[in-house]
Order: C-alpha cells, then structure tokens, then sequence
C-alpha cells in the first residue's frame, strides 16, 4: 500500500511540467501584447462560445496515462494515439497543453486572429504557451477569475460552485525566478459531492489526463500551490 501512495505522489510530482513552449520567434503582433504596447482593451465576448463542442472535443482526443497499457516510456508521452493527428503536438518536449486547449476552443468556435492563431502548423505564442494564452484570453475577452491556493484557501469551495464545463484552469508557477501560468486543462465535468461542495473534472495533455478530479488530485496533493480559474 505504501509504495502504491509513492507512486502516486511521484506521478502527480512529474505532472507538474512547464507546458511553455521555447524557441518561437513571436510575430510583431505578439511582441507589441507580450510588452503592453497596444491599448489592452477587453473588446471580445465568448457568448457564441460552445462549451458541449470543448468537452466533447477534449474527450475524444484524451486519454489518462494510466489507461494506456500498451505504451511504455515515460508517462507523459502516453496516449498520444488519442491527439487529433491534424494538429502538431508537442509531447516528445513535454508541452502540448496549451496547444491542445486551444483546440478545445477553436473547436468550441473561439475566432482566431492575429496573436492567438494556429497558422497552418506554425502555431502562435498565444495558442501553445500556457502563460500567453492565458494573458491573452484575459486581456481581450471578458472574462471572471478566481484565484485558488489549494486546501489552504478556506473558501476553495466557493469558487467551484460556480464552476462549468468549458472553464479553463490554469497552474502558477513562482520559483527559479520565473512567475506566471505554466499549464492548462478544461473542466469536463461537474459533480457535487456529499458535502454539497462542487468537485470539477479536468482534461489536457501533457501529462495527459481525462476526467482527473481537481479537488482530490490536485488540491489535496498540492496545499501550498496557486491555480486560476478562468470562466470564459
């Protein structure tokens, strides 16, 4: 039993990879976002927004690493037989969450324009590094946000009351100088538990994850750690 809880706190311990793409030469646009130039109004509404079409888009190109048996090496990398082959991943570097967000989301009708854009397979900073997207969505659409430190925060609960599918959770990172969002997951799913308290379902890739309770897995496993939920 006890090596099986080692495994356990081990696998959520690698889960917790920076999803940020390196090496992309941003365009003009996304330099003039990434520094503030521009005016930053909040000038996009998700109304037309499909959060079936996200979660039904997320489930069908997701997989748990657990469940796939039949791959071997490292955990990340599982389930890849699942990703929509249209699309470039980016499993083999450990960072394909963003990327497949933003699938969920163009699926979901979210328009693309000129930062956030998957560009015949050269993909925008905006579309596969988690902590651009997330600056993104939150700087030109009108959005809510409430900030989560794991089982620390007393109040936890409340903020997932109002949770919905569709709403994206993003992971803060602050350490080795580096602050901001380094992974991202949909919620797939709502379920309210004896406590009358909401539990949310989360998917993504990398480390691939279909359906993983957020309070259980990731609240319990990690107190001290900050998410964002971002209702769209």
């Amino acid at each position: 039993m006890r090596n099986v809880f080692l495994i356990l706190v081990i696998a959520m311990m690698i889960g917790f990879v920076s999803c940020e793409k390196e090496n992309y030469v941003p365009t003009k646009e996304e330099v003039s976002f990434e520094k503030g130039d521009d005016v930053r109004l909040k000038s996009k509404s998700t109304a037309n927004i499909s959060r079936s079409r996200m979660v039904s888009y997320a489930l069908t190109y997701s997989e748990h690493w657990s469940s796939c048996t039949h791959e071997y090496g490292d955990e990340r990398k599982r389930c890849t037989a699942y990703y929509n082959t249209n699309y470039v991943n980016y499993a083999s570097s450990w960072s394909d969450c963003a990327n497949f967000v933003s699938q969920t989301l163009k699926y979901g009708y979210l328009s693309e324009d000129a930062i956030w854009k998957y560009n015949s397979g050269y993909p925008s900073n905006a579309w596969v590094g988690a902590n651009a997207l997330y600056n993104y969505l939150t700087t030109y659409y009108y959005t809510s946000i409430y900030s989560v430190t794991g089982i620390t925060d007393i109040d936890y609960s409340y903020y997932l009351d109002d949770a919905e599918v569709g709403d994206l959770v993003f992971y803060l990172r602050s350490d080795n100088g580096y602050s901001g969002s380094d992974h991202v997951m949909v919620v797939t799913g709502v379920v309210t538990g004896s406590n009358g308290a909401n539990n949310i379902k989360l998917t993504g890739h990398t480390y691939n994850e279909r359906n993983y309770r957020f309070n259980e897995n990731y609240l319990q496993y990690y107190p001290n750690k900050t998410y964002r939920i971002v209702k769209l």
